[in-house]
């Protein structure tokens, strides 16, 4: 009889380059939906569409990655600590390099966007500018959050921790938000909107960083 070959299981991909896809199959597919006759206005604009899930693509990638990547910093924070700069720049250089999948993240699937549907290319240029400094906001606060509950074995303060996570990062994301929505009323273009937006997120950014830098200065692992 014939022999039957077992289907072979594929490499599940990357969480970063899923995530991407998934923006740049949603933004291509809605946009040729929103072009369609008798389907006009803001909320049907493929270029809002595409920045919405950039912003849902950055949290998700970001939070899970910096989760993860604070708690096993404070392991070694004693490895950290004797080295020779303050403890905001060495908070505020973690948060960067936590940030970084949810930048690269970004940065792919704009660039495919700007490929495959160029009608919206300033909005994948807005994407590149602005969207990895929401990477770097979300890292700051989730930092912050973990220096201040950094317990995971205790479950309420697990649960407080990521409670107060959500709420700080929609407050520190108000800002950059409220510019760009004036930007929108005003009609300004994609890209003269991102700028602002871009340098009013690093700056809080780096308010947080060195506010976490306080706790991070007078963190024990053994206590």
């Amino acid at each position: 009889g014939r022999r039957r070959h077992s289907p072979t299981t594929a490499a599940s991909p990357r969480p970063s380059s899923t995530a991407s896809w998934r923006v740049v199959r949603s933004s291509c597919s809605w946009g040729r939906a929103s072009s369609s006759p008798g389907r006009r206005g803001f909320g049907d604009s493929p270029g809002i569409i595409f920045i919405t899930m950039q912003v849902v693509t950055n949290f998700m990638v970001t939070i899970s990655f910096a989760s993860m990547g604070f708690l096993e910093l404070l392991r070694r924070v004693d490895l950290q600590k004797p080295l020779p700069f303050s403890p905001g720049t060495t908070v505020f250089m973690e948060v960067l390099s936590k940030s970084m999948l949810g930048i690269f993240a970004s940065w792919l699937s704009a660039a495919v966007v700007a490929i495959l549907r160029p009608e919206i290319w300033q909005y994948a240029l807005a994407a590149i500018v602005a969207a990895p400094t929401l990477s770097v906001i979300i890292s700051a606060a989730t930092f912050l959050l973990t220096l201040m509950f950094p317990d995971i074995d205790d479950p309420s303060q697990r649960g407080l921790r990521g409670l107060l996570q959500m709420i700080a990062i929609i407050v520190l994301m108000v800002p950059g938000f409220a510019l760009a929505a004036g930007g929108v009323a005003l009609g300004l273009p994609p890209l003269a909107i991102a700028i602002p937006v871009a340098a009013i997120n690093v700056a809080i950014a780096f308010v947080v960083s060195a506010f976490a830098g306080n706790f991070y200065a007078s963190y024990n692992p053994s206590d």
